[in-house]
């Protein structure tokens, strides 16, 4: 596993937190050009890799300096992704496409996830798929992508993290 210091809003300092806001806002125009959606985006965390020989590869990709923003967005398909853009320069470096459905634990069926009960109902986070830019691969962010995923989903309350097969040709 990649050793690293996520900051969420309770750990991270205010001045770390405006400037990965500016850098999103200032990013925003080029993002928008691949995703309209890309104003809707969340900040959800930064990272910072710590200095050590197994995670050099990471600092040493030629996009990446080591710090991340990571944002939540909708997606065009009602769900959401979970994506990474470079602390200094606000360059998309991946994502991981989500889909939130709800569970109902008497059941064991899918419920509307405005009906849900807190008490005895549950969400799953499934993971549809990944990108990686082409200039970032090979530098192990998708390791770290679905690391941050998984913590989202143990921070969260009631969330269970799922994959499902893909049933297209490659």
């Amino acid at each position: 596993l990649v050793s690293c210091s996520f900051a969420v809003p309770k750990r991270a300092t205010n001045q770390q937190w405006s400037d990965a806001l500016l850098t999103m806002k200032a990013s925003e125009a080029t993002r928008s050009k691949l995703d309209r959606r890309a104003k809707l985006a969340i900040l959800v965390g930064l990272y910072r890799m710590k200095k050590d020989k197994r995670n050099s590869s990471i600092a040493s990709s030629s996009r990446t300096t080591g710090e991340f923003i990571f944002c939540i967005q909708p997606d065009r398909n009602s769900g959401r992704k979970l994506i990474c853009l470079e602390r200094e320069s606000g360059d998309l470096l991946g994502h991981v496409l989500l889909e939130t459905s709800c569970m109902s634990t008497t059941t064991g069926l899918q419920v509307r996830c405005d009906t849900i009960n807190d008490q005895s109902d549950y969400y799953v986070s499934t993971l549809r798929g990944m990108d990686i830019d082409p200039s970032a691969r090979g530098s192990r962010l998708s390791t770290l992508l679905l690391g941050v995923w998984l913590w989202l989903c143990s921070e969260t309350k009631n969330v269970t993290p799922a994959t499902v097969s893909v049933n297209k040709p490659l």
